[in-house]
């Protein structure tokens, strides 16, 4: 019986004691270092921020290039900017190729080009003579309100002389008057003037389109800007 209880105690006493003496495992600890990772957050917002201005930026610039580049090719004026009909003792059909540029914005316009005149005279007698005349034109149209514009014209033209239809001669031109200008769709503009020759000779190309005693013009003509509208 005290064999027993002897083994019995024993057993009990190693059992706690082997209990006691395990290994105790721990689980290691991850530290985070959360002020790193706010760092690097915060960097990276300021770094998409900063590209996403730069972005801006450019697309700003490009749109800014290009709307000055469309407003430049727009203020240019290419057409036919002065067909005049004149039907009388002197019949006259003439045609201008401009191109003009408007120097000031809604207010100024400057231009020039080569102009092309076929005239047919009929005198007295009965007779009647054709001939072509060539030279240039040079123009400047102010614009007071919208399409309302005073505009001054300079024609240098050569012709047969009417004293000497084998000689020809160099003509001096001054028109003065007003017009308007009417936006026709996208690019067009009608040109509409009525102008008045101030230098009126026996040479003048321009006796008058009603009478020759009251040397009045009418000119109709076309233009297109080139940078179109939006």
């Amino acid at each position: 019986m005290k064999n027993i209880l002897f083994l019995l105690i024993a057993f009990v006493f190693f059992s706690t004691e082997k209990l006691f003496a395990q290994e105790e495992i721990y689980q290691p600890i991850k530290v985070t270092d959360t002020l790193y990772e706010n760092t690097n957050k915060s960097e990276t917002k300021k770094l998409d921020r900063s590209e996403r201005r730069k972005e801006l930026k450019e697309q700003e610039n490009a749109r800014t290039e290009e709307e000055k580049k469309k407003e430049m090719l727009d203020r240019f004026r290419i057409g036919l900017n002065d067909i005049s009909i004149q039907i009388g003792a002197v019949t006259t059909l003439s045609m201008s190729a401009t191109v003009g540029y408007m120097v000031v914005k809604k207010r100024l316009e400057l231009g020039a080009g080569p102009l092309f005149i076929f005239q047919r005279v009929r005198y007295t007698n009965g007779a009647a003579q054709n001939y072509f005349v060539y030279g240039a034109a040079a123009y400047a149209r102010g614009f007071l309100y919208k399409g309302i514009n005073l505009e001054a014209r300079y024609v240098l033209a050569n012709r047969p002389s009417v004293y000497d239809a084998s000689r020809r001669v160099n003509v001096n031109h001054l028109l003065i008057g007003g017009g308007y200008v009417q936006p026709v769709g996208k690019i067009a503009y009608l040109n509409i003037s009525a102008l008045f020759s101030v230098i009126n000779t026996a040479e003048s190309l321009y006796q008058g389109t009603f009478s020759n005693n009251f040397p009045l013009i009418l000119n109709l003509g076309f233009s297109f800007g080139l940078g179109g509208k939006d």
